[in-house]
This record gives structure tokens, sequence and C-alpha cells, in this order.
């Protein structure tokens, strides 16, 4: 087997574990990716937004990343090393023996005007903010056209900026923070692009993204932390059914929630109404 039929048959789920895309828990043949449903049988794929279908490593690279063929062989060697089927899997290990992932989305500058556009433009946040954030490390573009979150742990959150409504966790699950002024409350809101809202629509001290479905436990003992040190804390999840059940897991915070479903329709509603 030559280099180029060992890089085109290598698994597509394994190509589309890489590219991090996430298996549908439901249908292990349907994957949710940054742009769409995509169905994969054997080695043939069909992506239900685009219409692309294929068969192979090579045109599902090409298809998803809208690479040409010699990006798309340099991708696969760069991540398979040289092109040969990755070897059968072996059982599985400990949670803390597994690959976080996070080395799979460091930033990659060619998706980045991608990434902003959806930022500043879908979501209404402020150039001069993302920037500023990019600039600092903290807000990034991967390849796959993920905006990326950098936690404050270290892992990473991402958030698809196709027409699909993806988003995953790499690494360990932590809180993305965002910080202005001395003020000492403290705002709990579900996703990075929340608390990005809040700070633009006003909101100072601090201000913390819990990425949906916190763990209790640890989000009990963040929060005795910061009501240690002063803090007032206020319950800022979403206007739905699910803000309300998190905004359970914090007896001693005020409930204030957003007018709409969540902070960045309230942004969004603010902006294009002046």
């Amino acid at each position: 087997m030559n280099d180029l039929d060992g890089l085109r048959n290598i698994p597509i789920p394994e190509v589309m574990e890489r590219l991090g895309f996430e298996r549908d828990s439901k249908d292990k043949n349907n994957w949710r990716t940054s742009t769409g449903r995509v169905t994969v049988t054997g080695q043939k794929f069909f992506c239900h937004t685009s219409g692309k279908s294929g068969g192979g490593a090579f045109d599902l690279v090409m298809a998803q990343q809208n690479m040409s063929f010699r990006d798309a062989r340099d991708w696969l060697r760069q991540q398979f090393g040289g092109g040969e089927p990755p070897p059968v899997k072996p059982a599985p290990v400990a949670a803390t023996e597994k690959k976080s992932g996070v080395e799979d989305h460091g930033p990659f500058q060619q998706s980045w005007p991608t990434v902003k556009t959806y930022l500043t433009k879908l979501r209404h946040l402020d150039s001069a903010l993302i920037d500023h954030l990019h600039q600092s490390g903290r807000i990034w573009s991967d390849r796959q056209n993920n905006a990326v979150f950098r936690l404050h742990n270290g892992g990473l959150a991402l958030r698809g900026t196709g027409a699909a409504q993806f988003h995953g966790i790499r690494g360990e699950k932590g809180y993305f923070i965002l910080r202005r002024g001395h003020d000492n409350r403290a705002y709990f809101c579900e996703s990075p692009i929340d608390a990005l809202s809040m700070l633009q629509l006003g909101y100072k001290g601090r201000i913390i993204a819990t990425l949906g479905d916190p763990s209790p436990d640890a989000l009990k003992a963040f929060a005795e932390s910061l009501t240690a040190a002063g803090f007032s804390l206020f319950s800022s999840f979403d206007n739905d059914a699910k803000g309300e059940a998190l905004s359970k897991l914090l007896p001693a915070a005020k409930r204030h929630k957003p007018m709409r479903k969540d902070w960045n329709q309230d942004l969004i509603s603010r902006t294009t109404s002046k």
C-alpha cells in the first residue's frame, strides 16, 4: 500500500474525530459538524447541509475543510503520520489517560476572518473587544472554523460558526471568566458568548460562563470561594426552563435573567434598535 492509498483508506470516523466533530449519541452513523449533519456509512459520507458526498479520507477533508487535494494530503500526513491507517483501537482506558483533544484545536490564523465575522456580524460583539481577546490569547479560531475560548483551567470551549449549532469542550471542563472593574459582583451565565454580551451590555465585576451543565459540587465550591472573598452572586442563566434549573444550583445567588432567552439576544436587540 503506497502513501496515498494509506491516507485514502484511513477510517472516516477516525478522521471525523481529528477534525473535532462529535458522533450523534442517538445514531452512530451521524456526526455533528461545523457545516451541519454528516452521515457516514463505511468509507462513504454525505453532508446534509451542503449536499456534498464522497468516499475516503481525501474527499471528506476536502469537503469539510474546503481544502485542495494537496492541502488535504498534507493535513492527513500531519495527523496520521505518513498515511498508514491507524491501528485498531485498544480497549477503553481511564478518562484521565485519554488524549485531551486540546492540541487539535490550536490557533489557525487563516480561519480567523471567518470566525471574527461570525462573532461581530452575526453575534453583534464589539470588534475592538474581540480583537483584544484574540491578541491576548483568550479567543482564537481552529482549522475547523470554530471559535475557540480558552477556559480558566486551560481547557477549551468550541463554538461552531457554520449553519450547525456545534459546540463542545476539549480538555478539562472549566469556566470562561471575564473581569471588568473592581465591583464585587459575580454573574453566572451559560456560554462564553453570553459572557461577552453581558460585558458589552455594561456589566462589571466578574462574569462567569459555566458552559451549560456544570458539576454541582465544583460550582458550589467556586461560588462559596467568591462569597468568602466578599462577592455578591447573581444567577444570570438563560431565561428558560434550563436556566431556572441551573439557578437552583446557586441558592445563595440572586436571580437576574435576560429579558429575552439569553444575553446575546438582548445585545442583538439593543444594537439593532439603535
